[in-house]
């Protein structure tokens, strides 16, 4: 969409553009999952709701700007605030209606685990809080980190082509000194020795805009 608005009125889309353009395309295209072709990976914000399901808004960050997606050309950004994601973690945003969310999708139907680290290295501040969301089986996973660094491992869950794993980071109850850093390997495997078939990494598989697809 960006490239679109670029191509045509030589500036990006405004937030409000953004939303209106993925909800047409996403209304026009829902007989088959919309998955990520190359590089599974998406960097967005949204909001976790537990009840009555485990669900999670999400959308795009529209800016990318010295290796991190973003709200805007300036830290913080107007609208979406601090929310932010790098290479090895990045910034949750102001409030529980902008959090950060690394998005994965499956690429095949299998079984996967996650192996993660999560590093709150600020001495100050209440910590992030971390969780893993499966669109097919909900929460996976709920970690807190403040001024320290935990493992962030799950259980295999099955997947399906098209199934995503969304990664939240959130300020839990203010933005400051929220900095963090979040490293995750996904792990697909079969048989009854659990062979690894294939793997992704957060770090090593972070791109901007312009990336070649993977492989």
């Amino acid at each position: 969409v960006n490239q679109l608005y670029r191509l045509v009125l030589a500036r990006d889309a405004t937030i409000d553009e953004l939303q209106l353009a993925t909800s047409f395309i996403e209304s026009g295209n829902n007989t088959s999952p919309d998955i990520p072709i190359g590089n599974p990976w998406q960097f967005g914000y949204g909001s976790f709701n537990a009840e009555p399901e485990q669900l999670v808004s999400f959308h795009l960050l529209p800016h990318f700007v010295e290796n991190t997606w973003q709200g805007g050309a300036q830290r913080p950004d107007p609208v979406l605030g601090w929310a932010m994601l790098n290479a090895s973690g990045g910034h949750p945003g102001n409030d529980q209606q902008h959090i950060s969310i690394r998005r994965w999708y499956a690429q095949a139907d299998g079984s996967v685990t996650v192996r993660g680290r999560l590093e709150h290295p600020s001495e100050n501040g209440d910590g992030v809080r971390a969780r893993i969301v499966s669109s097919r089986d909900g929460l996976q996973g709920e970690w807190i980190a403040q001024h320290k660094t935990i493992e962030t491992n799950t259980s295999t869950l099955a997947v399906k082509r098209g199934d995503t794993l969304d990664f939240l980071a959130d300020c839990r109850d203010n933005p400051n000194h929220d900095s963090f850093q979040w490293r995750v390997t996904i792990r697909q495997s079969e048989g009854s020795e659990g062979t690894t078939t294939a793997d992704w990494k957060s770090e090593r598989d972070f791109q901007g805009p312009h990336a070649k697809p993977l492989g």
